[in-house]
């Protein structure tokens, strides 16, 4: 991901690439295939449901293309974790949809303690930190737990006041395994545990922290109960019918959202099965709603 620069006109990435110093993306993605690419691979890129600050009313977050995540993944030399150009499909889309739950458990904490003073929050920045452990990940690794493969910090404009939440993502081993070799009619767990909550940078965070462990609701909004997987399954179900994002709009890098670039290859194939089952149903809907309009 990239790294910060100076408050100066001009920024560049650890790469000496050029970045946007609004976001700390590159000015310019790359769309290119890598030296010793086998296969050639797709360019599209998705359009997310998730609000961008700073640009048109309407205007959301761009995805990478397979190509873009291809490209970082050989970068920061993660090919040699056995992911090849026939993953990027699956890759894309857990990414995607990883996300898409990132933003539906983001905006349960807004709506439900600032929807009066900003109705329609926007992600203004994001950035990865998988090397930068917060408290509660040491704390929960005191416990005995693994450490999360990756971190990010969002940083959400509130109609003006910007609100940094942490963001922890773990890979649940068991869920994995229990996925793949006990099928049942019950819908599948995440393999994927996504930790979130706003940083301790402000009183009104910490007032929203304590209010949510007060109310119970703590544990919906880190993934369990029924208010957040009824967001998470709408935020899915859009996430399958966005269209196809030309290539001029909204310049980003493939580091894009890149959290799940942590993830070897073995781990990306053990959960495609359960992403396609969870995410088949909403995608024939949607193809079928496209090819019901294209009729028309």
């Amino acid at each position: 991901c990239p790294v910060r620069g100076g408050e100066t006109p001009e920024a560049y990435d650890v790469y000496g690439q050029r970045v946007d110093p609004s976001n700390m993306m590159p000015s310019t993605p790359n769309q290119l295939p890598s030296p010793g690419q086998q296969e050639p691979l797709p360019t599209e890129r998705e359009v997310s449901s998730i609000p961008k600050a700073g640009v048109d009313e309407g205007g959301t977050w761009v995805y990478p293309s397979q190509q873009m995540f291809f490209n970082a993944l050989k970068r920061k030399g993660k090919l040699e974790d056995g992911v090849t150009e026939g993953d990027m499909d699956v890759v894309v889309q857990i990414h995607n949809t990883m996300n898409e739950r990132t933003w539906a458990m983001l905006m349960d904490w807004e709506t439900r303690f600032h929807c009066d003073e900003c109705p329609n929050p926007k992600l203004a920045r994001f950035q990865g930190r998988p090397t930068d452990y917060s408290p509660t990940a040491y704390f929960w690794r005191f416990l005995g737990y693994e450490w999360p493969f990756d971190r990010h910090d969002w940083v959400v404009d509130r109609c003006g006041t910007h609100v940094r939440y942490v963001i922890d993502y773990y890979y649940d081993e068991r869920t994995a395994a229990a996925t793949t070799t006990e099928p049942t009619d019950a819908a599948p767990r995440q393999p994927i545990y996504i930790h979130l909550r706003p940083a301790l940078d402000s009183l009104t965070s910490a007032r929203d922290r304590a209010a949510m462990a007060a109310s119970g609701a703590y544990a919906a909004v880190s993934g369990g109960a029924a208010v957040a997987r009824a967001r998470v399954e709408q935020a899915m179900q859009s996430a399958r019918a966005v269209q196809r994002a030309p290539e001029s709009q909204s310049p980003a890098s493939e580091a894009e959202f890149a959290f799940l670039s942590g993830l070897t290859g073995e781990r990306v194939r053990e959960i495609a099965a359960e992403m396609r089952t969870k995410c088949g149903g909403a995608a024939a809907a949607a193809a079928a709603a496209a090819a019901a309009a294209a009729a028309a």
